[in-house]
């Protein structure tokens, strides 16, 4: 990545402070986190990690109760370290932020770091209550979620989200200033990047998806349109995450396990990147729902910058990021709607031009308007002003 320039680096301290774990687990973390400190000279940190990367690959190893009190015990631990320490002039809290802040926001005013930033990445809330629907909006746990979330996001000077369509949702979800958000892109490994020139071929497609299953990413729809490519031998599908909604896969994929390969363990950044370098065509998201209008997913980032040709939903996020472009980068197609999806997948794979046009202009997209630096200048522009 290229220096970016910031001017108050040589006289102001930067403190990242935070329960993060900054691995290939949370590259958007990770990775934002070493920009920075190439980028701020001054800059300490103080990070106690809620999670530990040995527990990614089974999240389930360890009891509620031995995770509620290391992530209980992470949390004071860096609270007291903020208490105990010289008052920073900014503090930057990576994903998961909401609990750091909503403790901050009992502090006294000289106690406060003077300027303090988070990356919001998700909402507890939003995540728990709306898009999984874990407890009804009226419920005690549901009720409670909100006040956290909304008095910890009062006490931010900027939230940092991925889209300027989540700004928007966030700041009226919770009643905050939209003035406080900013629309960030997502931060990415850019050094090891598997850029192949994959020899096209219309007698063997192989199509990746890479997720965790949620709703969001509507696997069903995939699934469903995986049904309906059966008869087409030369498609081949590989489901790279587990998760939420892993039933229907689950069932399709012991019932044709020559159609479709499920990788369930969790697999580290350079092992997805193999699967995709490896794909003709990748998956995006599928689901319904307000959620899948508003966001750009990770995965996208993943298949443009490694210069792929990617198929997903015509959303408002897409059309807002590609309306005034020449031409799209991505073959969008409805949610929810596996013939659509199926269709397009034939498509693509019968056509290897377009498939080849695609994989350019979509890693070009990526280096115009995603790259880390270009999120890097708008994140030190905001603090310039501070």
């Amino acid at each position: 990545m290229h220096t970016v320039k910031n001017k108050k680096s040589n006289t102001e301290e930067l403190l990242i402070l935070g329960v993060y774990l900054a691995s290939s687990g949370y590259p958007n973390v990770k990775y934002r986190i070493e920009d920075l400190k190439k980028n701020y000279p001054l800059c300490r940190e103080v990070n106690f990690p809620m999670w530990r990367e040995q527990d990614l690959d089974d999240p389930k190893r360890h009891s509620t109760v031995v995770n509620i009190v290391r992530a209980l015990y992470a949390h004071i631990f860096v609270i007291s370290s903020l208490l105990f320490s010289r008052r920073p002039s900014v503090a930057y809290i990576p994903y998961p932020a909401i609990f750091i802040c909503f403790f901050i926001s009992f502090f006294p005013s000289l106690l406060k770091p003077k300027h303090l930033v988070i990356d919001m990445f998700i909402s507890v809330y939003d995540s728990a209550v709306i898009d999984r629907k874990l407890f009804g909006s009226s419920h005690i746990i549901a009720k409670l979620l909100m006040w956290v979330e909304k008095r910890a996001l009062g006490v931010v000077d900027i939230i940092i989200t991925d889209t300027d369509l989540n700004s928007d949702y966030y700041a009226a979800l919770f009643d905050v200033d939209r003035l406080k958000f900013e629309a960030i892109p997502l931060s990415t490994d850019e050094t090891g990047l598997l850029i192949t020139d994959k020899p096209t071929n219309v007698k063997k497609i192989e199509v990746v998806f890479v997720g965790t299953l949620v709703p969001l990413h509507g696997i069903k729809t995939i699934v469903d349109a995986i049904e309906l490519l059966v008869l087409d031998d030369r498609i081949h599908f590989t489901i790279v995450g587990d998760g939420q909604d892993r039933s229907a896969l689950d069932l399709y994929s012991k019932k044709n396990p020559d159609q479709v390969r499920w990788i369930k363990n969790w697999q580290n950044e350079m092992e997805i990147a193999k699967y995709i370098s490896a794909a003709d065509i990748c998956l995006g998201i599928f689901g319904g729902g307000d959620k899948t209008q508003r966001v750009c997913p990770f995965k996208l980032y993943l298949y443009m910058s490694h210069g792929k040709s990617v198929i997903t939903s015509d959303t408002k996020c897409m059309q807002a990021m590609f309306s005034d472009k020449s031409e799209c980068p991505i073959h969008l197609v409805p949610s929810e709607n596996p013939q659509k999806l199926a269709k397009a997948i034939q498509v693509l794979s019968d056509d290897q031009i377009t498939r080849k046009r695609l994989e350019i202009i979509s890693r070009e997209f990526y280096w115009k308007f995603m790259a880390n630096q270009l999120g890097m200048a708008k994140l030190f522009k905001k603090l310039n002003v501070m």
